[in-house]
């Protein structure tokens, strides 16, 4: 069975703070014609960082699209220089929310968060030998920073404690490379 849907036409519907709404029509697989809206975000990356001790630095922030502190692993659009690589992103955001500094960091890979209404790709990373440096955070940012060890990270996970998508796989994919 055929899968792909032909774009007929794409139309920005809205723009706001660097996302925007979008409308595609597309000719379905069996020819009929459908409307598709999805959210367009400039990409992201999220960084599994380790300490010595073998902890995960984890974010503790207010999410008000759920209405609930999550547990996060640091993480942050890519659109604030359309220069910047993705590996200096994670650097950035490593640094703005936790104030640590990686000598070593490494790509784990991509994930599509919630492709069906979202395009956003996140690239996450693996970071550590972790050098103490200082916190710079968005004026918008309110964030408390802990260190899980890595074995109760698992189990967080599992309690439905740590329930951040991005958290979730990149702790599996560092685990599958045999990084943790």
């Amino acid at each position: 069975m055929k899968l792909i849907e032909k774009l007929v036409e794409s139309k920005v519907i809205f723009k706001f703070d660097g996302f925007s709404l979008n409308k595609d029509t597309v000719i379905m697989p069996n020819g009929n014609i459908k409307e598709r809206t999805y959210l367009s975000h400039p990409g992201g990356v999220a960084i599994l960082a380790i300490n010595e001790k073998n902890e995960i630095a984890i974010v503790n922030q207010y999410r008000n699209s759920i209405k609930m502190i999550t547990k996060e692993i640091p993480a942050g659009k890519t659109d604030k220089d359309p220069l910047e690589s993705d590996i200096d992103a994670a650097k950035r955001e490593l640094r703005e929310e936790t104030g640590y500094i990686a000598k070593d960091i490494s790509y784990l890979g991509k994930t599509y968060p919630s492709a069906g209404i979202l395009d956003e790709k996140l690239e996450m990373f693996f970071a550590r030998n972790l050098i103490k440096d200082e916190m710079d955070l968005d004026d918008d940012e309110f964030i408390n920073i802990e260190w899980i060890h890595t074995s109760k990270f698992e189990e967080m996970i599992k309690e439905k404690i740590i329930i951040d998508t991005k958290s979730i796989c990149a702790y599996f994919m560092a685990k599958l490379n045999n990084l943790i």
